[in-house]
């Protein structure tokens, strides 16, 4: 599953990338117009620092990006299955409800080079 966000300026390598994993199926979403369209009926974002939005926004991605997979697996009948990892699940290295929501999530007890030796 490819969730870009309107152009990838790394769109070669991101198909090079999935061409080599040799997916059964292969997804794209991209997730732009529906964050796009979001954002621009949040009121609540009118005066507000830019940079403030952004960050909002940034989070929005990630939330935006989980439904999208959310919205496959339950195409499917499967599951979503996350790659956070022992780090990230103590540090909360993710957004909530964003990259860290999953229905199963196999990694969350190993360390990087535990998912490195798996791998």
């Amino acid at each position: 599953v490819r969730l870009p966000y309107e152009t990838q300026s790394d769109e070669h390598d991101a198909q090079a990338s999935v061409d080599f994993i040799a997916p059964d199926e292969r997804h794209t979403v991209n997730i732009g117009p529906a964050d796009k369209s979001l954002a621009s009926e949040v009121a609540a974002f009118e005066g507000k620092h830019a940079v403030s939005v952004d960050f909002v926004l940034g989070n929005t991605k990630a939330r935006m990006r989980m439904v999208a997979q959310y919205t496959i697996a339950g195409a499917a009948q499967g599951l979503e299955i996350g790659t956070d990892h022992a780090a990230e699940a103590v540090m909360r290295f993710f957004t909530k409800f964003g990259d860290g929501a999953c229905d199963l999530a196999p990694l969350s007890g190993l360390v990087k080079n535990q998912v490195r030796a798996i791998a």
